[in-house]
Order: C-alpha cells, then structure tokens, then sequence
C-alpha cells in the first residue's frame, strides 16, 4: 500500500488550503463521507480500483460506525459551538470526533489490506477518479457535472500528495 498510512496521507490532504471546504461542501450538501472520499484518492495513488460490490461492502462496514459514533459526536459538537462558555467541552467533544474518524480509517485501511484489490494499469489520476465514480454513484445524490467539477478542484488542490 502507500507509503504513508491512510490516516497520515489523511492529514496531509486535509491540510492543504481549500480541501477541507471542497470536502465539507460534499459532506454537508450532498452526505458524502469524507474519509470514503479521501479513500479513493489514496488507493487511487497505488493505482487500486477496486469494484462497486467492494465499495458497497466497505460502506456498510463503516455505516453504523458512523452513524452511532461521528455523527451524533459531530452534532453535539457544532450545536456547542452556538453555546456560551462551553470551548473547552466543544474542543474535547472535538476531539473526540477526530479520534472516532480516525478509528473509521483504520477500519477501512484494515478492509483494504485483508480483501484483495486488483491493480490498475492507469495512472493513479485515472484511478482516483474511477475510484470517486464508483463511490458517487453509490450515493446517488450528486449530478455528475458536480462530481467532474469536483475531482479536478480535488486533484488540483491536493496534486495528488504522497
């Protein structure tokens, strides 16, 4: 796999300048998970495309996670941020919410290691962007002008970190 773990190369896409408010925007207005969407870019780094039948097991792996720890973390976390006198339980709640993402990712790099993903003959561009197909289309509630739109501000902003 990468050489850096999912959760390293995580941190290090999330920190470029734009990427986190491209990827909230697919969060918030569409229901994308970000770490489904960060996962097609790394395994596309290693130029793994695995199938849809894959993507709907590794969703259904990481769906009740998900909605029985980040989400309900994430909810308290940002009705906090309208309380007063609260920014100290809001950054523990916080990063309760990092860690509990942070356990989601290793719960899919753990899946990628133990299920066999064929290699693509592309470039690991071609294979990110089969990879955000895949998983858009999974999720039916984006137009694909969006999700073209989307993975050339993505791959720009990001260039592909190693």
């Amino acid at each position: 796999m990468s050489e850096k773990s999912f959760w390293q190369f995580s941190l290090a896409a999330y920190s470029v300048v734009g990427v986190d408010r491209l990827l909230l925007r697919l969060q918030d207005e569409f229901g994308a998970d970000i770490n489904m969407l960060l996962f097609c870019y790394w395994l596309g780094l290693d130029r793994k495309t695995p199938t849809p039948e894959y993507w709907l097991e590794l969703q259904s792996l990481t769906d009740q996670w998900r909605k029985e720890s980040i989400l309900p973390l994430r909810a308290l976390r940002r009705f906090l941020k309208q309380q007063p006198g609260v920014t100290d339980f809001r950054r523990n709640i916080q990063a309760m919410e990092v860690e509990a993402e942070r356990l989601q990712q290793k719960m899919m790099e753990d899946f990628s290691a133990s299920n066999g993903i064929t290699a693509y003959d592309g470039d690991p561009v071609d294979a990110s962007w089969h990879n955000l197909q895949t998983y858009f289309a999974s999720l039916q509630t984006i137009d694909w002008v969006l999700v073209i739109d989307v993975n050339k501000e993505l791959h720009q902003l990001m260039s592909l970190p190693r």
